[in-house]
């Protein structure tokens, strides 16, 4: 089972590290979100999640048992993240009244390696507040998609700003039905599962009734600044027995109680998780100032097991956590770093949010006769249940949401796909200190290198460990770049290549890469280094002879020559390359599976238009170039579709720009070591913002190096600002936690206190279509 994949169980893709940052994501807005104070609209409207500042009046209900909800049902919203401490406020002196920057939150909570159980409570929170059920009370049944990975996916995933080695955005598919009637509680039913290309789901779910997880959330008090966790009763039923709950209500002395129970078991897993937690309230202010936590955590997975117990207790300065092992630690909630996870970019001048057209969802009948649920964007073809869709079907797409009425498109695929390069030129001393990565053919390993300054030198090698591996720190020693071209790969800036002559660094490029598979015409390449060969066998691969997939190949002594030149034929039409009018392709049962160097696929040197190869200088000097990738993962070969008049949909590919890291843009002073360094920074859309160095902790979790100030201003011209989406505060440790005890936490609860519910099959989604994805209503109202 992929673990992080929720269709069986919400569960956490980092099931057994320790110490991984609590989990939450920010509901996108619908075009009718409001935050003003409305006493009186009919329970059927819509309306988006207010901010947490919002000063819309909340709910008097104390639990969803027997309560009289008067309250407009946008006001019934819960937030995007569970939070139990609240975190600090982290303003921005920059504001920009009546924009999307100003109103847009920033969605930050307070970490601590004690609140794994708050973490599960916290994922399963934020995804259930993606299906968009406020805008769409009492219309009817209805699909939603949810990518998992923005709820239980670890948000330092150290994945930088990988060379378009992305891949297609994962859903998960919920049935969701969302219902009011005057005077009552908000009520959701959910059906979920059949997403996110779990491999395992066959063993749980059927053919007939793919969905394995059933859920009921009922609200009776939205989420506001005195209470920023809302009334309500969230449970959930497995196929199989397992399920929990998570639940927050009033009790007699005004306090709010969080609860939360998971108990879960499969062949792979088994967890035992219980949460319970008091807020307390000034009793002047209303607001939380201080709470208590009791939290236990108990899972086994694969043969690895995972054991913890917390009691925390805290107030508006201080926070105090013992482990069941009796240790005690005091903290200091005004002294913090942040750690940013999720941006949103601005445009300066206006204030808008940065917006891109990065895909939409499709419907595919397969040859069974059954509609399978699919997305398509830039980075290629999503379907539901590992369902393969091949080249030439057909797929659909709505176009007039009050119709229904669609469009039909057929999907294209090659082998592979052609980028396009524009390079990028740093100084030396702007790679000072960065990490670059690069292959020793000596020693059939990648090494790490360093420029200290005055020379460069290996710090580090990839050690692996069977089917896994992990960088080792080395004593420092001397590397010595070869004549010609140096590549590298960094986490932060990309592909750098550092090009050599007469024994000196003569130029350092990196690059901006955009697919152009389907929309580059015919072209005439050239070629004088790591030239695929027509068919790439099994022992070109496998790398255990002197076959190699490329002819010529790099040799790491001497530099390439201009008398080995190879042309190739881009074919539009084909969307292939051609050596010799032959296709270049894998010979048949020629597999990447097995190799350590080239399991992430083939990747071509610099291809230039023939017409300029004139000489070898020419590659070297070359601002723009392309390389072809091909492999057998979805993110080094292209799917796309094309309409009823053979044009091929463009979806836009992710804003790319440089961006060189000031004191004066520094979060929390983190980030001393980068300033007035340069970095390679991508934009996928809201909330997607990739490109900062990670690093990962003796705890197992990763974590930003440095994060970026809202307000900071960055882009070509400084046309963006930068504003914090998501993010956590991970509080200094203090010396003294005075007047903070612990005896008085409250009870865990059990399974049955929190009233679960029994499975039952799903309703059909036959005739349903997709109307959510991640939150955001799609033809808005």
């Amino acid at each position: 089972m992929k673990a992080k994949h929720i269709h069986t169980t919400f569960t956490i893709v980092t099931a057994i590290s320790v110490g991984t940052p609590l989990l939450s994501c920010q509901k996108k807005k619908s075009s009718t979100e409001t935050t003003e104070e409305t006493d009186s609209v009919p329970v059927s409207g819509g309306g988006g999640t207010p901010a947490k500042s919002s000063t819309s009046k909340s709910s008097k209900a104390t639990s969803v048992d027997n309560a009289v909800v008067t309250e407009a049902t946008k006001l019934l919203a819960l937030n995007g993240s569970l939070s139990i401490i609240p975190a600090k406020s982290s303003t921005t002196s920059l504001h920009l009244a009546g924009t999307e920057y100003e109103s847009d939150p920033s969605d930050l909570y307070v970490q601590d390696d004690s609140f794994e159980a708050l973490q599960q409570a916290s994922g399963i929170y934020c995804f259930v507040n993606r299906l968009g059920y406020i805008d769409m009370v009492n219309k009817g049944k209805y699909l939603a998609q949810v990518n998992e990975d923005e709820c239980f996916g670890s948000k330092g995933s150290g994945s930088g700003s990988s060379d378009s080695q992305q891949g297609a955005v994962q859903y998960t598919s919920v049935i969701v039905e969302s219902k009011r009637e005057e005077g009552k509680p908000l009520q959701v039913d959910f059906w979920l599962g059949g997403g996110g290309g779990s491999q395992d789901s066959s063993e749980t779910d059927t053919e007939e009734d793919p969905y394995s997880l059933q859920g009921k959330l009922v609200v009776a008090g939205g989420a506001t600044a005195k209470n920023p966790v809302g009334v309500f009763r969230l449970n959930w039923a497995e196929r199989g027995g397992g399920g929990g709950g998570l639940e927050s209500f009033g009790d007699e002395n005004g306090d709010i109680i969080v609860r939360m129970v998971n108990i879960s078991e499969n062949q792979y897993e088994k967890q035992d998780i219980a949460l319970s937690a008091v807020l307390k309230r000034d009793g002047t202010t209303e607001e939380i100032n201080g709470g208590l936590m009791n939290t236990k955590l108990n899972r086994s997975w694969q043969g690895q097991s995972q054991d913890s117990a917390y009691k925390v207790a805290f107030n508006d300065d201080r926070m105090l956590r013992k482990s069941v092992a009796g240790e005690e630690k005091c903290f200091d909630r005004n002294e913090f770093y942040t750690l940013a996870w999720n941006y949103n970019l601005y445009t300066k001048s206006d204030g808008k949010r940065v917006t891109i057209n990065s895909g939409y969802p499709l419907e595919f009948k397969n040859e069974k006769g059954k509609i399978i649920k699919a997305h398509i964007g830039y980075y290629g073809l999503w379907a539901e249940n590992n369902e393969s869709i091949p080249a030439g079907a057909t797929v659909s797409r709505i176009t007039d949401w009050n119709t229904h009425a669609k469009q039909d498109y057929t999907v294209i695929k090659s082998n592979g796909k052609l980028v396009k390069n524009t390079l990028i030129e740093l100084k030396l001393a702007e790679i000072v200190g960065i990490d670059l990565n690069s292959w020793n053919p000596t020693t059939s390993k990648q090494v790490r290198v360093t420029y200290n300054g005055t020379k460069f030198e290996v710090t580090a090698e990839y050690q692996q460990d069977g089917s896994s591996g992990s960088w080792k720190d080395v004593t420092a020693s001397d590397f010595t770049l070869a004549g010609g071209q140096n590549f590298f790969w960094s986490e932060g800036l990309g592909s750098v290549v550092i090009l050599v002559e007469n024994n000196a660094v003569s130029k350092i490029t990196i690059t901006t890469t955009e697919d152009v598979t389907a929309t580059a015409g015919n072209l005439s390449l050239a070629c004088v280094v790591e030239c695929p060969v027509a068919s790439i066998t099994s022992a070109m691969i496998a790398g255990t002879s002197n076959a190699s997939p490329f002819s010529p190949d790099r040799d790491w002594s001497n530099p390439p020559t201009f008398a080995n030149k190879v042309t190739y034929d881009y074919v539009q039409s084909e969307m292939a390359i051609k050596r010799g009018g032959t296709k270049v392709d894998f010979a048949s049962g020629a597999t990447l599976s097995g190799s350590q160097r080239y399991r992430g696929g083939i990747r071509s040197g610099q291809l230039i238009p023939a017409a300029d190869a004139t000489s070898l200088s020419a590659f070297y000097t070359a601002s723009v170039f392309y390389t072809w990738e091909m492999g057998q993962d979805s993110w080094n070969m292209f799917t796309g579709i094309k309409d009823s008049a053979g044009a091929v949909v463009k979806f836009d590919a992710p804003l790319q720009f440089t961006y060189t890291h000031k004191q004066a843009n520094d979060a929390d002073g983190r980030g001393t070591s980068f300033y007035d360094k340069k970095f390679r920074l991508n934009y996928g859309g809201p909330g997607q913002l990739w490109g900062i160095p990670s690093e990962k902790s003796t705890q197992g979790w990763y974590a930003p190096l440095f994060s970026i100030k809202s307000g900071s201003e960055l882009g070509a011209d400084n046309k963006y600002l930068i504003k914090i989406a998501q993010g956590e505060q991970r509080m200094k440790e203090a010396s003294s936690c005075t007047g903070l005890v612990l005896d008085a936490v409250p009870p865990l609860p059990a399974k049955a206190d929190l009233k679960p519910i029994d499975f039952t099959v799903a309703p059909s989604d036959d005739e349903l279509v997709v109307e959510v994805i991640d939150g955001e209503i799609l033809g808005g109202e």
